[in-house]
């Protein structure tokens, strides 16, 4: 008899940026992104829930950068946030985030988002 098992674990970073994330403070954000990705990491979430303030465009640069990376275009991007306004969830759609949650919510249910959209 022959068993086989195999199984493919997958790293994901969460940034967690706090204070202002503005249009002058994102390319901060988009450099340790970069590092990330550098060092081979392919998912990543964010949780913004340390964040005091997010502007449209702040978001915009950073989503902006990752989506108009050719090798990036599909990369699921997941906003953990504190604030749920319908603003907020209006510019992540806007920004083509690939899943909102706002506080509270389960670590089960966390998992189990993500893993949908990582095709698993």
């Amino acid at each position: 008899m022959e068993i086989s098992v195999e199984e493919e674990v997958v790293r994901i970073s969460v940034v967690t940026p706090s204070g202002s994330i503005d249009a002058f403070k994102a390319p901060q954000l988009r450099d340790k992104i970069d590092g990330l990705l550098n060092d081979g990491v392919r998912h990543i979430g964010f949780d913004l829930s340390g964040a005091s303030f997010l502007d449209s465009a702040g978001l915009a640069v950073l989503v902006s950068w990752i989506r108009g990376d050719p090798a990036y275009t599909d990369l699921p991007i997941v906003m953990l946030t504190a604030s749920g306004q319908g603003k907020d969830e209006a510019i992540a759609t806007e920004q083509q985030v690939s899943l909102f949650l706002t506080k509270p919510f389960g670590s089960r249910d966390l998992r189990s988002k993500i893993s949908g959209l990582l095709g698993g």
